[in-house]
């Protein structure tokens, strides 16, 4: 096992500021404030709120009687006007301990009543076949008054634009990993959800990039408070609705109840380019049949049995009964919105998987409903429930009428009722067994008492009534729910499941990723053990920051490294709350050889601080064969501990995610002193090639972390962030890296560079090129571009000093040629290249979209992973089911080879990007081009393009998807190239986008 000592420096993150998450029970950012109740107001002049026992004194132009709608909460007094609100109202949609929606607004009130849309049954037909899915998110940000305010710019909604507060990690939580910048960065959509603890205020960005001077730029962004029934002129999603209103969160399950609607997302197949209410805009999706944004579905109740189901599947099932789902965005599946701390309890993680397995046995969407939703709308632009439909009425509501004296029509205000609101920091933590630890809440919206009190159920271990916790000695795993309660209000509550996890003999905590046979698919980890040292292994009790992504045998090293858990996200911590002391972390990583050739770069982390940055993995396993242990250390102080693995490459889907076997946390009692290792994991000597670069990395264990790097001798350079560049030429010497401390300079640690000489690397677009045809020739040194050789070649010309190769006019056969590149500052450095020069082209076969692998279609022809493209954007899913023909005429079934075409594509952006080329290097002749297409799930626009070839148009104002939903269709066309290229460009017609599943090149 190669052991890896501990690292990192202090200074050199590529993100501000430089820490990383600690441990989610903390203090929130500003602390709330009491509510103030007392207002005036004119009626008919805005829509007030106010808290429980509050007053508001409304007035009217001329004399009337003041009285309440029946039904409504509280009272008004008849003469002055004056209205009370009632003695305790409780949020039904709280989030981050504040109201995020009034009780009254349709997304929290029960639609199990309300009448079935005359549409349901064709819409319902059209998607039947759909099945349901819970889709992580990406947490709730919380902020107050002291975090710091960006001016910011947004695409598409510059109606609000204007200052927005953007936390610093650990109070950040972005969607796709939280230091990916913009669309895109880290592979899709980054949105970041916010909210003030202070006044309630929320917050939705899309894609936010920072600036400079405390600007920054978004796709969108929208800001509203919780306490208000307005709907917004967009927003950031397609629907133009806020989104905290409609995410499951953990805290409600932990509750017991989710009191409101949640909003899915589905392919733009099933949409039409419009909306209802309560939806206020839409992305123009392309489908003529579909159903509008805001359509609202329910779960028919008799399909299921809810008393057959665990807990948490039952409060999960009656949502979608009593509440439903909201049709929010466009996808490529239908999936439920949910936040990413649903992973942090394994029960609830199980329960999302329980109930989509229920719901897709009875038949997934086609088990729904349309809800007619048209009789509930007050207003377009507000959220209230109108008070007097037939079947379906709001809680909570308050209507103050007010009856002129003279006779004339009366007048009428909503008031919006703030419920008293419960926050915890996280509502699922760790403790250690035994240890005594601090629990901390708040409340919003109290008038007299912001004060909360704690109890257990079932009572384990002890509480106080400051919330200090005594967990229990235990043998094996245990959990216990700690409720904090408002004093002002006991009814509202929050709810923290509580994970306690024994103790070892040596005092360690020890943590099971590995896949074994009590393992459970719903959520990773299972037991393990007891070990060659008589240790036991416990399954995974939660993590934030990134759902788990996929669990699997296969790691290197047999044993506990035997499984592995990957983590889906760019970002993965864990939260633990134990005894202060001192501790070392040590994580286990035995790494399956699938995935060992992606690109692989963790910034790993304890306590606030990163201990290895830019560490690979798959270096320090020897290619995925070895396990690997990681070993950070841990100052406990304040009873909390964090750890973070966060991959550093955020611009690819393709690099290596997190991923563990397992992790221990055990009592330190090491003196202080500074370790040092390099990228790789090595802490003796490090292997670094000439033209490389090497990441070292300190870290002061039981001490700052802080140090001074040096080399001697002074052969390359090292930055003061400890990354270490060899000289660009080739040569050999041995260096010694130093890291001092700068809080003790008698605190050093050093190890060797072993530098080398490499190799060099011919680079090529190709192995194979057509006669007459050039091709440019590049050469690596180590990884590094290195350009003083001297090139030759066996069979054609290429230029000694550019490299540049040119085929032969002709060839009666196929020919091998050897392109060599010899370094002119070592001649024994030689790098070689075997090229395939064809005397025929041979046929191009790209599966547009698809970046993964090549596939065959029936006649064993290759198409290739998508290549030749310049601009546009990809997607890639499974395989649609289409109906057509395939090239060969023969009809296209489910099980044909050609399927995977239409499971991925290029496509554009809209306006004004949406165009894109391919473009390739052919020999001058004549080509048969045959384009193919198919309808695809994740369009946010129509498809209508033109397709030029070298500058001719060959097809013009085309729509795939005008021939019928899944239905393939092609296009063949005859292509003469002159000048030894042809260049194909889709050009999307006004704001519809263009795009191509596949291409096919044939020489004539």
């Amino acid at each position: 096992m190669k052991a890896i000592a501990v690292l990192a420096a202090a200074v050199g993150l590529t993100v501000a500021p430089h820490v990383i998450a600690t441990v989610g029970i903390a203090a929130p950012p500003s602390a709330p404030v009491l509510a103030s109740s007392i207002k005036t107001v004119r009626i008919g002049s805005s829509v007030p709120s106010t808290t429980e026992d509050g007053t508001i004194q409304f007035t009217a132009k001329e004399a009337v009687t003041w009285s309440l709608s029946p039904g409504s909460k509280g009272s008004i007094d008849p003469n002055t006007g004056v209205y009370t609100a009632p003695a305790a109202i409780t949020a039904k949609n709280a989030s981050g301990g504040c109201q995020n929606s009034p009780n009254d607004s349709i997304f929290n009130t029960r639609i199990d009543k309300a009448p079935v849309h005359a549409n349901s049954a064709a819409w319902i037909a059209m998607m039947k076949n759909s099945g349901i899915n819970y889709e992580e998110g990406w947490g709730l940000s919380r902020y107050g008054n002291s975090t710091p305010r960006i001016k910011l710019a947004t695409k598409y909604t510059p109606q609000y634009n204007g200052i927005y507060p953007v936390p610093e990690w650990p109070e950040l939580h972005k969607e796709g990993g939280n230091f990916a910048v913009g669309y895109g960065g880290g592979g899709g959509d980054h949105h970041i959800t916010e909210v003030n603890l202070s006044n309630c205020q929320y917050a939705d960005i899309y894609n936010y990039a920072p600036g400079r001077n405390n600007t920054g730029t978004a796709t969108s962004a929208v800001s509203y408070s919780g306490l208000s029934n307005a709907l917004p002129s967009g927003g950031t999603d397609a629907a133009g609705m806020y989104l905290q209103p409609l995410t499951l969160r953990l805290a409600e399950l932990e509750n017991g109840e989710i009191n409101h609607a949640l909003r899915f997302s589905m392919s733009n197949n099933y949409i039409v380019p419009s909306f209802v209410w309560p939806a206020t805009a839409n992305a123009y999706p392309y489908s003529k049949n579909g159903m509008p944004y805001g359509t609202r579905l329910r779960l028919k109740s008799p399909v299921l049995k809810v008393s057959n189901y665990s807990p948490m599947a039952q409060i999960l099932l009656r949502q979608l009964m009593q509440y439903g789902i909201i049709l929010a965005d466009g996808g490529g599946y239908v999936s439920i919105s949910t936040d990413e701390d649903l992973h942090e309890d394994p029960a609830a993680a199980s329960a999302l998987k329980e109930v989509t397995k229920a719901v897709n046995a009875v038949g997934g969407m086609g088990a729904f409903e349309v809800v007619d939703e048209s009789g509930l709308q007050s207003h377009s632009r507000s959220a209230a429930v109108k008070i007097n439909h037939a079947t379906v009425t709001p809680d909570d509501y308050v209507e103050v009428i007010a009856t002129p004296k003279s006779g004339r029509k009366p007048m009428t205000s909503r008031v919006a009722l703030q419920g008293v609101g419960v926050g915890v920091p996280d509502p699922s933590i760790t403790v250690s067994a035994g240890a005594t630890v601090p629990f901390v809440a708040w409340t919003s919206g109290t008038t007299k008492n912001d004060k909360v009190a704690w109890k257990t159920n079932p009572s384990l271990g002890t509480m106080t009534s400051s919330g200090s916790f005594t967990a229990p000695a235990a043998v094996k795993p245990a959990s216990t729910k700690v409720i904090a309660y408002s004093v002002e209000n006991p009814s509202a509550t929050q709810t923290i499941t509580v994970h306690i996890l024994p103790v070892a003999s040596d005092g360690s905590i020890r943590v099971s990723d590995n896949k074994g046979p009590a393992y459970s698919y719903a959520y990773p980890g299972s037991t393990y053990g007891p070990d060659s040292h008589n240790m036991t292994w416990w399954p995974e009790p939660g993590f934030t920051s990134g759902g788990y992504n996929y669990c699997d045998r296969g790691g290197a090293g047999g044993g506990l490294f035997d499984g592995w858990c990957t983590f889906a996200g760019n970002d993965v911590t864990h939260n633990f709350l134990l005894s202060n002391g001192n501790y070392r972390v040590d994580l286990y990583v035995g790494l399956p050889r699938l995935p060992v050739t992606r690109p692989a770069s963790w910034n790993v982390g304890a306590q606030g601080q990163w201990t290895h940055i830019a560490f690979n993995p798959v270096a320090a396993s020897n290619g995925g064969t070895q396990p690997i242990t990681l070993s950070l250390p841990a100052q406990v102080t304040d009873n909390k501990l964090s750890f973070t693995i966060s991959n550093a490459i955020v611009n690819t889907d393709h690099s290596l995610p997190p991923i563990l076997s397992g992790f221990a946390i055990i009592p330190d009692s090491s003196p202080p002193h500074v370790a040092i290792a390099d990228g790789s994991g090595n802490s003796t000597v490090s292997n670094v090639l000439s033209n490389s670069r090497m990441q070292f990395s300190a870290v002061g264990w039981m001490m700052p972390h802080p140090v001074i790097w040096s080399i001697l001798p002074q052969i390359g350079t090292i930055s003061p962030t400890g990354l270490y560049t060899a000289p660009s030429t080739p040569q050999t010497a041995t260096l010694t890296v130093t890291a001092k401390s700068t809080t003790d300079p008698t605190k050093t640690a050093s190890m060797k560079i072993q530098l080398s000489r490499g190799s060099l690397k011919v680079r090529a677009t190709g192995n194979q090129l057509p006669r007459s045809m050039t091709e440019q020739f590049r050469v690596d040194l180590n990884g590094r571009d290195y350009s003083n050789v001297t090139w030759s070649a066996t069979v054609g010309n290429i230029d000694p000093k550019t490299g540049l190769y040119t085929a032969p006019e002709t060839l009666t056969a196929n020919t091998r040629a050897t392109i060599t590149a010899t370094s002119n500052d070592d001649g024994s450095l030689v790098g070689s290249y075997q090229l395939n020069v064809l005397k025929d082209v041979a046929p191009i076969r790209i599966n547009c979209g698809d970046e993964w692998r090549p596939m065959k279609d029936a006649n064993g022809n290759v198409w290739s992973t998508d290549w030749g493209a310049d601009g546009g954007a990809t997607y890639h899913g499974s395989p649609f089911i289409m109906t057509g023909s395939e090239l060969d005429g023969q009809p296209l079934t489910a099980k044909s080879p050609m399927s995977s075409i239409y499971g991925s594509s290029r496509h554009s952006s809209y306006t004004p990007n949406n165009r894109f080329n391919y473009n390739f290097r052919l020999p001058n002749g004549s080509y048969e081009v045959t384009l193919l297409f198919g309808n695809w799930g994740f369009k946010s626009h129509p498809a209508l393009f033109n397709v030029t070839a070298n500058g001719h148009v060959v097809i013009s104002r085309y729509n795939p998807d005008s021939v019928g939903l899944n239905v393939a269709s092609s296009k063949t066309f005859t292509v003469n190239v002159t000048n030894k290229s042809l260049t194909l460009k889709f050009a999307g017609i006004g704001e519809n986008i263009s795009e191509v599943n596949g291409i096919q090149i044939l020489p004539q």
